[in-house]
């Protein structure tokens, strides 16, 4: 089957992906301010320079795809934006049209996003950890004297539950802590599960491998009797885990 971005297929589903992602975003974004500009001195050049990159990913994009004609008709908007629209006064406007390729980008990537949050309850577990890191904040604020305003017990709650551990301010009495303590071990867990949860959701192929997951769920329960007790756990599990899949499925549908 023909794909239509080879080149991001090809680069993984990681955080390579990411980043070719927010280039493209980028750079589309640049060439929207550069037209309130005039196409002279260094606004020149800068255009040029992004009109080139996005020759160069326009033609890797072509090479790498199976099927040419079925990629050009696909991407008709890539092909009109990279046109020398310099020489073309007219066709100066079809600059634009690269805005549209960094929209499908960043729509992608907030699917990503909205499907890592529903994975392993990720979602929770962060407002979880903000509540905590709120609390913590207006805790220390009144337990610990040498934190005197509320920006830096935020900043302090913030800093103890990344791990950070910066240093510039440093709770002295029991109590805050003991606050610090909580705030750590939260911290850790939080970004445990966020690295897991990350990790789950590109090795599932960003979520695509949820029949593959229900008809192993199916198995398993139709022989529920001859599992396990580490097995029915597991089956558990897996049936959370798609059921917040699902729900994440089912709002972008409605996007």
């Amino acid at each position: 089957m023909f794909r239509r971005e080879p080149v991001v297929l090809s680069l993984g589903e990681g955080r390579i992906r990411v980043a070719y992602d927010t280039v493209m975003i980028g750079l589309a974004l640049v060439v929207v301010a550069l037209l309130f500009l005039d196409d002279v001195g260094w606004a020149r050049t800068v255009n040029l320079l992004v009109w080139g990159i996005f020759v160069v990913d326009y033609g890797t994009r072509l090479a790498l795809s199976t099927d040419k004609k079925a990629f050009v008709r696909a991407n008709v908007v890539d092909l009109l934006a990279i046109l020398p629209a310099d020489q073309f006064r007219a066709l100066r406007m079809l600059r634009v049209l690269r805005l549209v390729r960094g929209v499908n980008v960043l729509t992608r990537v907030l699917r990503d996003l909205r499907g890592i949050r529903g994975t392993n309850g990720l979602g929770w577990v962060l407002l979880v950890a903000v509540g905590v890191i709120s609390v913590s904040a207006v805790a220390v604020r009144f337990l610990e004297s040498t934190i005197e305003t509320w920006a830096d017990a935020f900043w302090w709650a913030t800093v103890t539950a990344t791990t950070v551990g910066y240093g510039d301010i440093s709770p002295e009495s029991g109590a805050a802590r003991a606050v610090a303590v909580v705030l750590m071990l939260v911290g850790i867990g939080t970004i445990g599960m966020l690295t897991a949860s990350i990790a789950t959701y590109f090795l599932d192929g960003g979520g695509k491998t949820t029949s593959v997951h229900i008809s192993h769920l199916q198995e398993l329960l139709g022989k529920w009797d001859d599992l396990t007790l580490e097995d029915r756990r597991a089956a558990a599990h897996l049936l959370s885990a798609l059921a917040d899949t699902t729900q994440v499925e089912v709002e972008d549908e409605g996007h």
